[in-house]
């Protein structure tokens, strides 16, 4: 409780430590035709690492998912007039992160002040209907947020400030015990946010260190852990991709094999990180 009111007092999103560099041979490799657009379905997200990464041509991409009355939809389909259809697949925790990057990537103060208009109007939720814990904002995630809005110069709510207290312990915990799924590639999407926004932290390296025990093979999370990730083994899984593209391959369990079906983007995102630090 001391510590929880401390943090209270002082407005804190979390300490700081250097993630240090390491020097790397870059990959080279012309990844994918960016004619192909394979991202519709969880659109905000996918875009939004994408443009965290580096390919520019992306970072656009949440301005045509917004409605003109200020709801934030999955993708641009969803957008009418009257605001997003298919209330309970229209957003979601993972469409939400994205946004975050997209606030992180782009320096867009106005796009934070506008998502938190949006989340309020839902009554402090993510979205207005979902028969799952979907729209729910959990404390971690007003954490990550108060370290979005400290990094663009915003002042974090109260809401913001008390999670941040909470997100180390939830973040522990959940790489422990979650389904190995998309929802650890959240937790993923989790760690790289707090990377963006300077906050790494001893506590959250633990975190990624428990994640990553548990899913070896996994280069995102090779990458987070580490600052680095298996070249073999990237170049090994690009060369099984078949005609079948539908996949973001992080977000499954090696034993899906998903990178033979990868989008391609996938290995684009990986790459950009590979040889941007």
């Amino acid at each position: 409780m001391r510590l929880l009111l401390s943090l209270l007092l002082l407005g804190s999103c979390g300490t700081k430590i250097e993630v240090p560099a390491k020097y790397k041979a870059p990959i080279e490799l012309d990844i994918v035709n960016k004619d192909f657009k394979p991202l519709l379905g969880n659109e905000n997200l996918f875009a939004g690492l994408l443009c965290a990464s580096g390919e520019k041509d992306f970072c656009k991409a949440i301005y045509d998912n917004i409605t003109p009355n200020g709801d934030f939809c999955r993708n641009e389909f969803k957008v009418t007039p009257m605001g997003c259809t298919d209330l309970e697949g229209s957003f979601s925790t993972d469409e939400a992160l994205g946004v975050l990057l997209f606030i992180v990537s782009n320096k867009d103060q106005a796009l934070a002040i506008r998502f938190w208009d949006y989340i309020k109007r839902n009554n402090y939720k993510f979205c207005t209907k979902a028969n799952d814990d979907k729209c729910y904002i959990y404390p971690h995630l007003y954490g990550l947020m108060c370290k979005t809005w400290k990094y663009v110069k915003l002042v974090p709510s109260k809401e913001m400030i008390v999670g941040s207290a909470l997100e180390g312990s939830i973040l522990r915990v959940s790489a422990s015990k979650v389904e190995v799924s998309y929802r650890t590639h959240l937790l993923m999407v989790h760690f790289y946010l707090t990377r963006l926004t300077n906050n790494w932290s001893k506590e959250i390296q633990t975190s990624a260190n428990i994640l990553l025990n548990r899913q070896p093979n996994n280069m995102f999370m090779q990458y987070l852990a580490t600052g680095t990730f298996d070249r073999g083994l990237f170049f090994e899984r690009y060369s099984q991709r078949t005609a079948k593209m539908s996949q973001w391959h992080q977000q499954r369990s090696d034993s899906e094999q998903a990178w033979k079906q990868s989008v391609g983007y996938d290995f684009l995102f990986l790459k950009n990180l590979y040889n941007k630090d």
